[in-house]
């Protein structure tokens, strides 16, 4: 479609893109002058060169406001203009952000849906629902995420090798279950880099066990396993066994 050929996708938007969105979206109804969460996320995202604008002979026609963090990034608003909507602007924008973060080392996106109907958009788009557990029961949010770079696949199979597990649920309600995910860890010859990284929305709370064989190595809350995981438990290497 010619439309994507045209449009412009800006990491660095100034005042005049900003001023254009605020001006559709209040025309639009879609973000009320009283909807004040929404435009201190777009406001910041602004600020702090987090908002990316898409454009059309000079025309911003869509955005989004993205928080990063160190690995992963989220989504906090995003819009297409009412005339360019169903016209695979979205994909494409999309597409060229997704470029952007990987190019800067980033692994996932993630985002709520506001509105809640907003989740089959999403889903088209490649995202999916993060996985069930008590804790996410909790939440009423819709919340969707998309891992954006290769990782590392999970099997089913019972394997004598090195394993990382995790289970979706703290250590003390799974002790007599089947993990909910298993890697067979697979390394770059000579290193303990592995091929392709594990990546997986989780809560901190969860069961993580890694082993070699019959041997566990750890077995614990995963953020007694990195005191850095919030969201997604990313593992790109392991350290030398003992």
């Amino acid at each position: 479609m010619k439309i994507k050929t045209d449009i412009l996708v800006s990491f660095c938007p100034d005042k005049q893109n900003l001023d254009e969105i605020i001006n559709w979206m209040e025309n639009e109804k879609k973000l009320p002058k009283e909807s004040q969460g929404n435009w201190l996320a777009i406001n910041s995202a602004f600020s702090k060169n987090r908002l990316v604008t898409a454009s059309i002979e000079n025309k911003t026609i869509g955005f989004f406001a993205l928080e990063k963090n160190d690995s992963t990034a989220t989504i906090s608003v995003a819009e297409i203009h009412p005339e360019y909507r169903n016209k695979g602007v979205a994909k494409f924008f999309l597409n060229q952000i997704i470029d952007f973060l990987l190019k800067h080392n980033y692994y996932a996106l993630d985002l709520m849906c506001a509105p809640a109907s907003s989740e089959t958009i999403w889903k088209k788009l490649g995202f999916a629902n993060i996985p069930e557990s008590t804790e996410n029961k909790k939440n009423k949010n819709i919340i969707l995420y998309r891992i954006i770079t290769p990782i590392l696949e999970t099997t089913n199979k019972i394997n004598e090798g090195e394993t990382i597990e995790i289970w979706n649920n703290e250590p003390y309600s799974t002790v007599d279950d089947k993990p909910t995910w298993s890697w067979e860890l697979k390394f770059r010859e000579g290193t303990r880099i592995l091929i392709a990284p594990i990546i997986q929305y989780v809560n901190y709370k969860w069961r993580i066990r890694w082993k070699i064989r019959d041997r566990v190595i750890k077995d614990c809350m995963l953020q007694h396993f990195d005191e850095n995981i919030i969201d997604y438990v990313i593992i790109k290497n392991l350290s030398e066994i003992t």
